[in-house]
């Protein structure tokens, strides 16, 4: 005989087992089943532990269930307590168990609930129609005395269950009616009976608690249940319960006492065991239920050993439910022999059998199946000890389990039933040691998933089965069993529709892995179709489910024609479109009856496939560059086989080659130069399709990065918002484009510079990305609702980090033939992202500066400046056009000069920036010369530390952003050493060196550009070299270029660029120093100055071209010498500068207020342009003093007349001070200063005003002649003549007028008519020619086109287009003198 382990020494060597895992196991977690792996002992899974049950986990994978027949422990909070149904007080004065599965309450005295069995709505209440005394607890038992004369109430605490007894202890009290009526109130679950047996329901009708007999039995002298046993009559009504106790007992003479009443209440559908006893065939004995004090199973015959003799056969019924999916490997049924009557060898049988219930008794007990019988010894007496019996029912358990499907398995046991001596008692939960079921098994793997094939992947059955081009095809399947582990895949191949040809086996492998199998090469043909399916297999034989069937049918006949290919957008062989203009093309399958689609290239690049769609398809392609380029085309069937070509046979070929030709890069679709006025909140664009606006006061005009731009506040309202619905449509390619410069950091804060709304969201966004990527990004949202996916290519390098202060260029495009999106930073490719959001902002929708749109919400409000705002509706390519840049690091290669310092002067310590800035630098007066071209430049012949050179005021560049700076130089000689053309210092060191070097060792000088890598720098620095010869005492033109973009050095020697270009890192520290001509800075000292004549030096923010350096090498000087005419210029702040030569790009003119008389006019004295620097910026004033009032002067401006001269007109210029605000000053005609303060005569004019050509350079062509306050779309063109302030005699007015777009000047005060309007009076002019030599007529013209645009020109022949007539005689500004 087998001997069993019981569940508490398993445990005990496992735990010991555990104590010493391997430091691999101790480093993570690990599953039950790994550490069983790592120890190679069993281990608990703690999260399948039950009341009844332990599973353990097994080193190969398997498992083992303990299960006891009633429950052991129960659950308290997250842990596990024994059972203990010993009765205790508790504080509420209450009785209840220590520890039981369902919750029992009892009554503690008084009117307190009886019972209470369950809890929540789900539970039983009994209530005793009288208080009741305080109870005595003994054990399982509570008692509480005399609750009728002579009768005592008993409660006891089953396992599972509680039960209540009167015990009628003597004649008197069976004459009690009550005692032979007895009522119980009842509460809480509804107690209906039938049949004998009460049942405890919810209000929805679920049964949960069940009574099953109602018994009354004497007792002998002992106590012990006596031979005369009874059964009660039992009813319920609504809130109460019947028993009638069996009268027979009661009335019977020779009933020993106490007789005991007794039911018990058992939760519905529990699992245990029971008893059945032939002399008593209609009672239920369930879990020990009266059987007395000795509770054990029996079976046998008992003879004289009981008294009276029962015959006896007990049930086993053990739970199965948490078997379902699980494969029985073994199972062991594990009993303790407690008692029998006889040491000596006996019979006995172990039978399955269905199941049991609280209900079963002799009479009702169930039929049996396989039978075990066994000889044994006995068990529990002197000389025989108790021991466990073992049987293997691993049979029975799968026989339940798998093939009658039940949640359960009942054994029952039985002895000789006419042999006294083999009566036995087995120990069960209720007494001793509980019996146990053992079973081992493991779970089912999961049926195979994954399904696919190869070539063509995906599972389906006909009329949708893929179809392949080869006949051995590799069928495929995801197998997992969730004990891990390995696994066999078992592939079967079929005909479909007919017979299994083939089975393969595949593994062993890892569970969760991919198994393959190959259609033998004979197995199948063209035009078969295959069924195929596959199952796993785990090595404990366990098999899951068949797969469900996959199909697939054999093609391989290619297809025998070729596709139609049309496209409206490019019909073949006419140019049309334009690089990166996505257009439509469709292909036509001609009437192949199985094409699934396409397959196509573009000029010869890999092939792409697209569907069809009833034998059609539509595909975009997007030209890249404006070559021709060839498309093709070829049909594709449903089982991959492609239309073949012939390179040599153009008629054998099925491929259908279709040419493109491709027009040249088109103008963006939108153009937003925000050019503006101080007062102006409208934004042009320059197609005149989609202009904007913005709230006054909340964004400003500021200096932008090719000329003006637009400052926002980064507050609420601060943006332009565009009219006239979407300015892209963005289902098709696009580019969107800007430069950027933020003010402040916006941190974890979003902030778009350029958006197109939606109904709900932004449907692109050019921007800061917030929260934790603070990066620039162009993100595209994938539909229009408040919660979409956003698609963002992020520029993640930290060469493009943002930075406050810097302008930097923005480009996002979108290519829909490639379902890409691709941020461009300064010309550079930053980041690339996939986007297949196929949604389209619709009228009103449209494009916004400045602001974003998220989730209804309008906000990401941008905290700084932005100009040149551009969209395309194509996608700009990144490919280099001829050599040059590519359209993309074109946009980004804008420059704006920032200084010209082109020493004109000839004489003094001071020159002045000739760009109009109020910068200033200072040289040796000595320092003069002849400069390039006939004008004046700057010589040095210094010694090492010398003081010959010119200092700029502060930085003129920013150095960790692009630059460039150019200069014409005339080394004086040729010596060793280093010369410093231009540099701009840091702290210690200069931040870019413009030098001729000529070091110990080289055959000749060259010239070099250098930047050193940090302001402390004494390492060798990043350089580019010029290997060009120089010449001493001739004029070289020099230009080098800092491309922040590439990070790369350029120098250009004369126009071409000299030495090979030199990558450097970023620059992450800016020069903010002075500019220095001349000479440089290192460590902190100023060192080699230059030997020779500098002139015309400049300095852009910016990259500019080859092309523009070289027709900036081959041009002559420009002529800066300056009209005699004192102009009034205003700025966006508002802020007025009065003068006659260049102004900063922020001011425009407001008007001429008159002309200076001759240099060296008698009775004259000079003016001097002025500035003040402090918070609020510069402020421009006149001064009649050359050290402007303490203040910085720019320069000497005219003379003026100091009193009215005699017989010439003149007029008074007054210096005004604005009354309120900002007290900045300005100079006017007015003798009350417009309304503001006087502040003093600053002298007399001449009576002339300036009428100037200006030209549109947004919207339709037009050239408007004008005397000030030009709009900003409008940019000056050329000087025509100087008109007089005021009618003289002979004179006449000259008008502005416009008609439609075009603007025009006229003698006639209404403009000619016809819808035309007068805009101003410009001034007077003269009908016929003055008696004054400076006289110059000036002409009405026409432009000889379809628009016949008119303008104005000194040229008689109107510049070779139509003559109108002549307007009369203005003088020539530069001769003027009376």
């Amino acid at each position: 005989m087998r001997r069993i382990l019981v569940s508490g020494i398993v445990l005990v060597s496992l735990w010991q087992g555990m104590t010493a895992l391997p430091v691999a196991a101790q480093a993570v977690a690990l599953t039950a089943e790994q550490q069983a792996k790592v120890t190679g002992k069993p281990v608990e899974v703690m999260s399948q532990r039950t009341e009844r049950a332990q599973v353990f986990a097994q080193p190969d994978g398997s498992y083992k269930m303990e299960q006891t027949v009633e429950p052991v422990r129960a659950r308290r909070g997250q842990g596990w307590v024994d059972i203990d149904t010993t009765v205790k007080l508790r504080q509420d004065g209450r009785v209840a168990p220590e520890a039981t599965v369902t919750p029992t309450v009892y009554s503690g005295g008084g009117t307190a609930a009886l019972a209470e069995f369950g809890s929540g709505t789900d539970q039983l209440v009994l209530r005793w129609p009288t208080a009741l005394p305080r109870p005595e607890l003994d054990g399982d038992k509570v008692v509480y005395r005399e609750v009728m004369p002579g009768v005592d109430l008993q409660l006891e605490t089953f396992k599972q269950g509680f039960g209540y007894a009167l015990i009628v202890k003597n004649r008197a009290a069976t004459r009690n009616p009550a005692v032979r009526n007895i009522r119980m109130p009842v509460e809480g679950l509804t107690v209906k009976t039938e049949k004998g047996v009460r049942t405890a329901v919810t209000k929805d009708g679920k049964a949960l608690f069940k009574s099953p007999t109602s018994v009354v039995q004497d007792s002998w002298s002992d106590g012990e249940p006596g031979m005369r046993r009874g059964h009660s009559i039992i009813a319920s009504t609504g809130d109460e319960i019947v028993i009638t106790p069996d009268s027979k007992i009661l009335d019977d003479p020779e009933a020993g006492f106490p007789i005991r009443i007794a039911e018990q209440w058992w939760p519905v559908g529990q699992y245990g065991w029971t008893s059945v006893f032939k002399e008593y065939p209609g009672d239920s004995y369930w879990n020990g239920a009266n059987m007395g004090a000795d509770r054990r199973a029996r079976a046998g015959y008992s003879g004289t050993w009981e008294d009276p003799a029962v015959t006896v056969r007990s049930f086993y019924h053990f739970d199965l439910t948490s078997m379902r999916g699980k494969h029985v490997l073994g199972a062991e049924l594990n009993l303790l022999g407690g008692w029998s009557s006889t040491c000596a060898e006996g019979d006995f049988w172990l039978a399955h059998s269905d199941g049991v219930g609280d209900g079963t008794t002799w009479n009702t007990q169930p039929g049996t199946g396989h039978t075990q019988a066994r000889r044994e010894a006995g068990f529990g007496r002197a000389g025989c000890g108790a021991r466990w019996v073992g049987w293997d029912v691993g049979s029975d358990v799968a026989h339940s389990h798998h093939v009658a499907k039940t949640n359960y398995v009942t054994f029952r046991i039985s002895g000789p039933e006419s042999d006294q001596n083999g009566w036995r008692k087995w120990d069960t939960t209720s007494q001793g040691q509980p019996p146990k079921l053992i079973i081992n098994f493991n779970q089912y793997p999961y049926t195979p998933g994954e399904l696919t094939a190869s070539p063509k992947p995906g599972c389906a059955s006909a009329p949708n089965e893929p179809y392949i081009t080869t006949t051995t095809p590799t069928i495929k399947a995801r197998l997992d069993d969730p004990d891990g582990g390995r696994l066999r895949a078992v592939f079967e191949f079929w005909n479909a529709g007919g017979a299994r040809l083939h089975e393969a086996v595949v593994g062993e492998q890892e569970s969760g892995t991919q198994f393959q199998a190959t259609a033998p090469a004979t197995l199948y043909q063209n035009g078969s179709r295959i069924a195929w399916r596959v199952k796993a297999r785990d090595p404990h034989g366990a098999e899951s489910d068949w797969s469900r069937w996959c199909e697939i049918s054999v093609d391989t006949t290619a297809p025998d024609r070729k596709p139609t290919v049309s496209s409206t957008d490019y019909p073949e062989r006419v140019s049309s479109g334009a690089p990166g203009k996505s257009g439509r093309f469709f292909f036509d399958a001609a009437k192949l009856p199985d094409a699934a689609g396409f397959r196509y290239r573009v000029s010869g690049q890999g092939w792409n496939f697209v569907p069809a769609v009833n034998g059609s398809a539509a595909v975009d392609i997007a030209p890249t560059t404006a070559d021709p380029i060839r498309l093709d085309v070829t049909i594709e069937d449903r089982a991959g086989n492609v239309g073949q070509d012939n390179e040599h046979d153009e008629n054998l070929s099925n491929v259908r080659k279709y040419e493109i030709r491709v027009n040249g890069p088109t103008d963006p679709t939108g153009y937003w130069r925000l050019e503006g006025q101080s007062s102006d909140t409208e934004v042009r664009d320059s197609n005149g399709d989609h202009p904007g606006s913005f709230p006054a006061g909340k964004a400003g005009w500021t200096k932008g990065k090719a000329g003006k731009g637009l400052d926002f506040s980064g507050g609420a309202d601060s943006y332009v918002s565009t009219r006239n619905g979407p300015a892209l449509a963005t289902t098709a390619n696009f580019t969107v484009s800007a430069w950027v410069r933020l003010d402040t950091d916006p941190g974890s804060r979003w902030a778009t510079a350029v958006s197109q709304d939606g109904g709900h969201v932004s449907r692109f966004a050019l921007h800061y990305k917030g929260e934790d990527t603070r990066r620039w990004a162009f993100s595209m949202m994938s539909v229009d609702s408040t919660k979409p996916r956003v698609d963002s290519a992020i520029a993640t390098e930290d060469r493009f980090l943002p930075r406050v202060g810097v302008w930097t260029h923005l480009s996002g495009v979108y290519d829909v033939s490639t379902k890409k999106i691709r941020l461009y930073v300064n010309g550079l490719l930053a980041g690339e992202s996939t986007h297949d959001g196929y949604w389209g902002s619709q009228a009103p929708h449209s494009l916004q500066i400045g602001r974003g749109k998220w989730a209804d919400t309008i906000g990401d409000y941008w905290p700084g400046a932005i100009d040149e705002v551009k969209v395309y509706d194509r996608a700009l390519s990144d490919i280099p056009i001829d050599y040059g840049p590519s359209e993309l690091d074109a946009l980004a290669h804008t420059s704006l000069q920032e200084a010209v310092f082109a020493f004109d002067e000839g004489s003094g310590t001071t020159t002045y920036d000739a760009t109009g800035n109020p910068r200033t630098a200072t040289l040796p007066a000595q320092s003069w010369t002849a400069g390039r071209d006939g004008t004046t430049g700057f010589k040095i012949d210094s010694t090492y530390e010398g003081t010959d050179h010119v200092i700029a005021e502060g930085p003129a560049i920013r150095t960790d952003d692009s630059f460039t700076v150019s200069a014409w130089v005339k080394p004086a000689k040729l010596a060793r050493g280093v010369r410093t053309v231009a540099a701009q210092s840091g702290g210690v060191m200069s931040g870019f060196l413009l030098q001729y070097r000529w070091p110990q060792g080289a055959e000749a000088p060259s010239w070099r550009f250098a930047m050193p890598d940090t302001d402390n720098s004494a390492a060798p620095w990043p350089q580019v070299e010029s290997p060009a010869p120089i010449y001493a005492d001739e004029w070289t033109h020099l230009a080098a270029v800092y491309d922040e973009s590439v990070a790369e050095l350029r120098l250009y020697v004369n126009g071409a660029q000299s030495g090979a270009p030199q990558a450097l890192s970023p620059r992450v520290w800016n020069a903010a120093g002075a500019f220095q001509i001349g000479r440089a800075l290192y460590l902190g000292k100023n060192v080699d100055p230059w030997v020779g004549a500098i002139d015309e030096v400049r300095v852009y923010s910016g990259v500019r071209s080859a092309r523009e350096i070289n027709a900036e090498a081959r041009s002559p000087l420009p002529d800066r010498s300056r009209l005699p005419a004192h102009g009034r210029f205003v700025d966006f702040r508002g802020d007025h500068r009065s003068g006659n030569g260049p102004m900063p790009v922020e001011y425009r003119r407001e008007q001429t207020v008159g002309f200076y008389p001759p240099a060296g006019t008698a009775g004259t004295h000079m003016l001097y342009n002025c500035v003040t620097v402090g918070g609020s910026g510069v402020n421009g004033f006149t001064s009649r003093q050359p050290e402007c009032e303490g203040h910085k002067s720019l320069g000497p401006l005219g003379p003026v007349y100091t009193t009215p001269p005699p017989g010439i007109t003149t007029r008074k210029l007054i210096r005004c001070k604005v009354s309120a605000g900002w007290q900045e000053h300005f100079d006017s005609l007015s003798e009350d200063c417009e309304g503001h303060t006087v502040e003093g005569e600053l002298g007399y004019l001449l009576p002339y005003t300036l009428l100037s050509r200006y030209q549109t350079f947004d919207g339709p062509a037009d050239r408007r002649s004008d005397t000030g306050n030009t709009p900003a779309l409008y940019r000056a063109q050329r000087d025509l003549v100087a008109l007089r302030f005021g009618d003289a005699t002979g004179m006449s007015p000259l008008y502005l007028c416009r008609s439609g777009t075009d603007t025009y000047a006229s003698n006639d005060a209404a403009c000619g008519g016809s819808g035309a309007e007068q805009l101003k009076a410009l001034g007077w002019i003269w009908p016929q020619r003055p008696d004054d030599p400076a006289a110059q007529e000036l002409f009405s013209c026409a432009e000889i086109s379809a628009t016949s645009e008119r303008f104005e020109s000194t040229d008689p022949d109107c510049e070779g287009q139509g003559v109108l007539g002549s307007l009369g005689f203005g003088l020539n500004p530069a001769r003027i003198t009376t």
